[in-house]
C-alpha cells in the first residue's frame, strides 16, 4: 500500500470533560465485542491481523468497526501490542437479512409462447 493511502485514529484515554479543537476530536470507544490477538515484533503485525480476520469469519464474525491496537510495550523496547477488532455475527448485520423467494416457476414451450403472444398485444 502507498504511504500517502495510510490512514489510522490515534487516541489516548483523557477525562470525561475534555473537547478537541482542530484536527483533536474527542469520541468514546468501547463497550464491543471483540477478538483479540496479541504479537510481539514489528515483523509479525501483517500475521497478527491475518490471524484474527481469518479467525473471525471463520467463527461467523464480522467486522464492527476499524480495529484498535493497544501497545504493550515501553519505548525502546521490542514492539509488542494488542489488536482488538470490533465484532459482530454476521446474522446479526443490518441489512443482511435472507429474503425469502417464491420457488421459480417451471415453465414450458407453451407457456413461454404464450407469454410472448400475451405481450406482443
Amino acid at each position: 500500500m502507498a504511504k500517502k493511502n495510510l490512514r489510522c485514529d490515534l487516541c489516548a484515554p483523557v477525562g470525561p470533560h475534555v473537547t478537541g479543537s482542530g484536527d483533536i476530536q474527542t469520541k468514546e470507544i468501547g463497550g464491543w465485542q471483540v477478538a483479540t490477538v496479541v504479537y510481539q515484533g514489528e515483523e509479525n503485525v501483517r500475521r497478527a491481523y491475518d490471524e484474527v480476520y481469518d479467525w473471525l469469519h471463520a467463527q461467523g464474525y464480522h467486522e464492527a468497526d476499524a480495529p484498535v491496537e493497544k501497545y504493550l510495550s515501553a519505548l525502546g523496547e521490542e514492539l509488542r501490542a494488542e489488536i482488538a477488532v470490533p465484532v459482530i455475527k454476521k446474522e446479526l448485520m443490518p441489512g443482511r437479512q435472507k429474503i425469502k423467494r417464491a420457488p421459480a416457476k417451471k415453465t414450458t414451450r407453451k407457456t413461454r409462447a404464450k407469454t410472448a403472444s400475451a405481450k406482443k398485444t
